[in-house]
C-alpha cells in the first residue's frame, strides 16, 4: 500500500493538471494584472489522525494521497487581508465537497471537508474568492500506476 501511495504521488508529478492557478480577474483591455498575496498554506487532517502540511505560492496545490470515500478536513490559510471575503468552494471531479462557513476567517483561514468518490484518480475541489481561484487536489490511487522504482544506491563493486 506504501508502495502504491508512493508511485502515486511520483507519478503525478509528471501529469499535466488544467491551470486554474490563483488568478486575477482581468483589468481594462483584457490584461492580466499580476498578483503578490504570498504562499497559501494548507493544513489537511486524514481520517487516521495524521497531519500533512502543503504550501502553494500560486495557488495550485499537489495532489494529497487520499483513500476512495473517505474524508479529509481542509484548512487553507490565506493573507489575512482576505478576512471576512465570501468565497465559493466546489469540486470540479465529483469529490463530495462541504464547508459550513464559506467566509475567509479573521485570521486568514478557510476550512472545508473533501472526500474523493469510490474510483481512483484525480479529484480537484476550486475555491473561488472573486478576483483569485486556487485549487486543492486529492489523488485516489488507481491500481494501475506505475510500480514505485527504487534507484540501486550500492557502490559499484562492493
Amino acid at each position: 500500500m506504501f508502495q502504491k501511495i508512493i508511485c502515486s504521488i511520483l507519478s503525478l508529478s509528471c501529469a499535466l493538471f488544467i491551470p486554474i492557478g490563483l488568478r486575477k480577474a482581468q483589468g481594462q483591455g483584457g490584461v492580466v494584472q499580476p498578483t503578490a498575496l504570498g504562499p497559501i498554506l494548507a493544513t489537511v487532517i486524514l481520517p487516521t489522525g495524521a497531519i500533512h502540511f502543503q504550501s502553494s505560492s500560486d495557488g495550485i496545490f499537489q495532489p494529497v494521497a487520499a483513500a476512495p470515500g473517505i474524508g479529509m478536513q481542509v484548512t487553507l490559510q490565506f493573507s489575512v487581508d482576505l478576512a471576512n471575503r465570501v468565497v465559493v468552494v466546489q469540486s470540479l471531479d465529483g469529490a463530495d465537497v462541504s464547508c459550513n462557513n464559506p467566509v475567509i476567517g479573521a485570521d486568514g483561514t478557510l476550512q472545508f471537508t473533501a472526500t474523493p468518490g469510490a474510483q481512483g484518480g484525480l479529484y480537484r475541489v476550486q475555491i473561488n474568492l472573486g478576483d483569485f481561484d486556487a485549487l486543492f487536489q486529492l489523488w485516489v490511487p488507481t491500481g494501475d500506476d506505475p510500480p514505485l522504482v527504487v534507484p540501486d544506491t550500492t557502490l559499484p563493486g562492493t
